[in-house]
């Protein structure tokens, strides 16, 4: 999770967050809210049954917690400051990444250093947007269930970046709150 841009609300940093995210999305990275500095701040559910699940979930599986480790938001420690609840017809605009297979990213990292390094005979050999694309191979399936549960869960927009790793979603935030069962302030 990462601070979102403009002025107004704000919350926990980043740091001290849990997440329920979907299996399928990697991990909420920016939420760009017009009106201001804002995050997901999170009230997990510790098991969410599937009676729970919003309709448009039911069926994906179980609501998952990312960063078990980390604790919640505490004012003592954290030098954000809740504000008030962001008003539910107000439009949100999400950044989801999209999980990258890790043998993809190893395989990337390892094409950018052949064309970085002289010594290498691809030296200087720098890769295309689809070659990027091609490499990273995040599956279409899982970018498709991706854009179908933002869809379903009442965004207005879901558009996928040039590499397929990412979706740019825009809704209402009281469709993002029952989406990413989070409250956002």
């Amino acid at each position: 999770l990462a601070r979102a841009s403009g002025s107004g609300g704000v919350a926990p940093a980043p740091d001290t967050l849990l997440a329920p995210l979907l299996p399928i999305v990697q991990s909420i990275m920016v939420c760009n809210i017009n009106f201001g500095l804002l995050m997901f701040a999170a009230a997990v559910i510790a098991a969410a049954s599937a009676d729970a699940l919003p309709s448009f979930a039911v069926g994906l599986g179980d609501w998952v917690q990312k960063e078990a480790e980390v604790q919640p938001h505490s004012p003592e420690t954290s030098s954000w400051t809740r504000l008030d609840r962001v008003v539910g017809d107000h439009r949100v605009t999400l950044t989801v990444a999209l999980r990258v297979d890790t043998d993809r990213i190893a395989e990337l990292e390892r094409v950018l250093y052949e064309v970085s390094d002289p010594d290498q005979e691809k030296y200087g050999q720098h890769l295309t947007q689809q070659d990027v694309t091609a490499l990273l191979a995040v599956p279409q399936e899982r970018v498709e269930q991706a854009r179908a549960y933002f869809v379903a869960a009442g965004a207005d927009e879901v558009a996928v970046a040039p590499n397929s790793d990412m979706l740019t979603v825009t809704m209402s935030a009281a469709a993002a709150e029952a989406a990413l069962n989070t409250r956002l302030h």
